[in-house]
């Protein structure tokens, strides 16, 4: 599970935009695919033969792990409104 998680680096309206550390890594790809902190750490986790279940975090990473992560789980509580900033909803009971 990826509690927290945010888009990579360069993703408008995420919060938090980075991968790995902001000011250092613009991009990072593996095979010529741009891939972010839930990209990578899923990659490590495969090769490790620890299954990605649920990725909890802004719209912006929902939006990257569909579909080229389909199989996990996304839940967005709220949008990205820029770096440090978000928008969350509230549930009706």
């Amino acid at each position: 599970m990826f509690i927290g998680y945010h888009g990579r680096a360069g993703t408008p309206r995420s919060v938090m935009a980075h991968t790995i550390s902001g000011g250092v890594i613009a991009d990072a790809r593996c095979n010529g695919r741009s891939l972010g902190e839930l990209g990578l750490n899923t990659a490590l986790a495969a090769h490790l033969g620890v299954p990605a279940v649920l990725v909890a975090g802004d719209d912006s990473v929902a939006a990257e792990a569909h579909p080229s992560l389909w199989w996990i789980a996304r839940c967005s509580p709220g949008g990205g409104a820029g770096s440090g900033a978000s928008s969350a909803s509230r549930s009706e009971r």
